[in-house]
């Protein structure tokens, strides 16, 4: 049975209508697929006018809880399944346009969330997930040349996507995910110099022999140097040495044997 919205009297009625709406949606009242109600029973509930049911659906629709879907003789708009595209565009725009979160804030994210899924594949890894990073990374040795920077970059990335995908724990894997590609977005990040390349491979060597000793801490922390050895030439001199000690920090604290 469909929820019953509340009738809503503000200056932009269309704003509560989407907050009324996104609460359903996150409650699970409306399921991936179903409908919501037609304009007019939206109109009848809300007590507005359809220009302003139309907008809120726009509104929706643009942030991707919704589709519209004129003239569906089911009712209205179908709710959209959960995308990470969404929630990837959602924190771009919320740092390139409305700059509430910084680039350091960003990267002390990422940071976190993969030294911490490298803690899990350490310990709880299957043979076949191993085998799966090590040949990435075999792949990684050929192509250190000047001439396959951007090949390198790509399997690079590859190696750390997978080891998120490789965590069992679908949250992180999500959350993962979407940093990896929003950190890739904000800073639209110049291909590397081709003499980082092999020093780069050797850090992934030794994440993976930490893996291998089913060693969490140790990987964790090798997995924070490795960030730390590529993103702090990124960040501004300003915040540099905050991010450094947040790294220096962390690795103090985690033990490197189990």
């Amino acid at each position: 049975m469909n929820p019953q919205f509340q009738p809503v009297r503000s200056v932009r009625a269309y704003e509560a209508i989407v907050r009324q709406v996104e609460e359903a949606i996150y409650r699970g009242d409306f399921q991936s697929g179903q409908h919501l109600p037609s304009e007019k029973d939206l109109m009848r509930q809300f007590h507005v006018s359809r220009s302003t049911i139309r907008e809120a659906l726009r509104v929706l629709e643009n942030a991707g809880f919704i589709k519209s879907q004129h003239g569906s003789p089911n009712g209205g708009a179908v709710v959209q399944e959960f995308s990470t595209d969404l929630l990837q565009k959602a924190l771009v725009s919320l740092i390139s346009r409305t700059h509430k979160i910084s680039l350091i804030e960003l990267l002390q994210f990422r940071l976190v969330i993969e030294s911490t899924t490298a803690y899990l594949v350490a310990m709880f890894h299957t043979e076949e997930q191993l085998e799966h990073l090590v040949t990435i990374h075999n792949d990684m040795k050929t192509l250190i040349a000047p001439e396959m920077v951007e090949a390198f970059q790509q399997a690079d990335t590859m190696f750390h996507q997978l080891i998120a995908d490789s965590a069992q724990n679908e949250l992180f894997r999500l959350c993962h995910q979407v940093v990896l590609n929003v950190v890739r977005d904000v800073l639209e990040e110049q291909p590397w110099q081709a003499d980082l390349l092999e020093d780069a491979w050797k850090r992934h060597a030794r994440i993976l022999q930490a893996m291998q000793q089913r060693n969490g801490y140790m990987t964790s922390n090798l997995v924070v140097r490795d960030l730390a050895e590529h993103y702090t030439a990124y960040i501004p001199d300003s915040e540099r040495s905050r991010f450094t000690q947040l790294v220096d920090s962390y690795t103090q604290q985690h033990p490197t044997a189990d």
